[in-house]
């Protein structure tokens, strides 16, 4: 047979297997003469070829799944991998990452001659790079430092030795719990089920974090701007310089308002709801434009009303000093408690209360809050300062604070075009165009596998059982960053 057609057909046999996403392993023979087998691999061409075989890795079920939720919620998903260019693709698109259309795959020896000679194409080509196949250990720490060099976040997913540097490197580092402890030790999460859903999950518990850390700070803001000016005019504008609220009745503010307030919006369950807008970008303000209209609406309307119920309060409800203060103070306790629901949305939902029932522990500090509230004005008169009010008044208390709920609804109508944070770039750690790159990253990641080893055997012999840190807060930071990027493995 000619060696020609020989070597075509074998090279047809494998490109056949790796396309249908195998792993392509063939068998080859070597006649040695007789005598004590050898130590090393044979190394001459005088291979018989025996067998092609195809190992079939299948995806792990709802993997494809987490990936187009992933690309909805602004991630694009990579992968990268040693195994062929024709099986890297296969598989990258039975997960749904691979876009023939405006997606590019890569091969490893083809990225590090980029990387050192056509340095800008690269920059170019980093958004619509899916795939990088064939990759070094080196390709993969190189990608993530020139992602990062364009101002993005990037997660990272491994299990092995050689994805200590990458892991190090990245923003977020994912480790496989059945992966080595040099990688376990590299990361800041590990997934105790070695399943890409996981990072799904980490990612949506992230946004739902940094979500209610801003609700409290819009509410909170809030109460504050309306207390400090409440007391400073109303001290102001009285004959006897006395303020409208009481040390204790400040105090009192302070508990529910900081303590129970805190429970209730901190504590909301997330939603699948989180993972179908974009992500914040990392340079973004906390306090957006739109919670800037709802806390100086908001804040606005509570002021003004305090004010005239300050002023003219006792003429309108033709009653005592002591009952006209305590409705003073019972409207602003009850218009914090309605204002609530108010800072649950952050965006330009309309309805407040939509997820409320996924917010269990918000209803029931609600409860407690009121209950309280009706404690303090009709049996603790002598300690909080104020006397029981009627029936009629607690109804016209709550009128006043539970217009906040139509304010918002017209607060949340009004058009806020929220402005770009700009991206901030940093040069690559490894220059490109430098000579001498290829040496130093070798040497660095030498010595950083040195250091990543010698710590894994003396943390082995100081513990047997090695317990690592698990840096949610990082996660919860990173995951509902801008420009969020997971590079996931082959065999995910």
């Amino acid at each position: 047979i000619n060696a020609e057609y020989m070597g075509d057909y074998l090279t047809s046999v494998i490109t056949d297997i790796a396309l249908q996403g195998n792993r392509v392993i063939m068998v080859a023979m070597s006649e040695r003469p007789t005598g004590d087998f050898p130590k090393e691999e044979p190394v001459d061409d005088k291979l018989t070829c025996l067998a092609i075989l195809g190992i079939q890795d299948p995806i792990r079920p709802g993997v494809a799944e987490a990936v187009k939720v992933c690309q909805n919620a602004g991630i694009r998903v990579r992968m990268v991998t040693g195994d062929n260019k024709q099986t890297a693709i296969s598989i990258s698109k039975k997960c749904g990452i691979y876009n023939e259309e405006g997606g590019v795959a890569m091969e490893g020896q083809e990225f590090r001659r980029m990387v050192h000679a056509f340095p800008e194409k690269l920059n170019e080509l980093l958004p619509k790079l899916q795939v990088l196949a064939r990759s070094s250990p080196s390709d993969k720490h190189v990608l993530v430092d020139l992602i990062q060099s364009q101002g993005e976040v990037v997660a990272v997913t491994g299990d092995g030795t050689n994805d200590g540097p990458a892991l190090k490197l990245a923003d977020v580092g994912f480790a496989m719990m059945s992966g080595t402890d040099i990688a376990k030790s590299a990361s800041d999460i590990i997934l105790m089920d070695d399943n890409f859903v996981s990072v799904v999950k980490a990612t949506m518990w992230g946004r739902n974090v940094n979500d209610n850390i801003r609700k409290f700070i819009q509410f909170q803001v809030t109460v504050n701007v309306v207390g400090v000016l409440l007391t400073f005019i109303g001290a102001v504008s009285n004959p006897d310089n006395a303020s409208p609220l009481s040390p204790v009745q400040l105090l009192w503010l302070n508990l529910i308002m900081d303590t129970l307030a805190a429970l209730a919006l901190a504590t909301e369950q997330p939603s699948e709801e989180l993972l179908k807008r974009p992500p914040v970008a990392k340079q973004a303000a906390l306090i957006s434009k739109r919670m800037w209209v709802n806390i100086v609406g908001h804040a606005f309307y509570q002021l003004i009303l305090m004010l005239m119920l300050l002023a003219y309060g006792r003429e309108w409800f033709a009653c005592s000093e002591k009952t006209h203060l305590t409705m003073v103070f019972n409207t602003f306790i009850m218009m914090q408690i309605w204002n609530e629901f108010n800072s649950r949305k952050l965006y330009d939902e309309v309805n407040v209360f939509a997820g409320i029932t996924r917010s269990v522990a918000h209803l029931a500090v609600t409860v407690i809050m009121v209950a309280c509230q009706v404690f303090a004005v009709q049996f603790a008169g002598e300690f909080m300062n104020t006397v029981p009010l009627s029936l009629h008044d607690w109804i016209v208390c709550n009128a006043f604070a539970a217009a906040s709920l139509p304010l918002g609804f017209f607060l949340r109508l009004i058009p806020v075009k929220e402005k770009q944070a700009a991206v901030v770039t940093k040069a690559p750690f490894f220059a490109p165009d430098s000579p001498k790159a290829s040496h130093l990253l070798r040497l660095a990641n030498k010595t950083l596998m040195q250091i990543e080893v010698r710590n894994a055997f003396q943390g082995a012999l100081e513990q047997p059982k090695a317990h690592f840190r698990r840096r949610a807060d990082t996660a919860s930071r990173v995951a509902s960053q801008e420009g969020s990027t997971i590079h996931m493995r082959k065999d995910l």
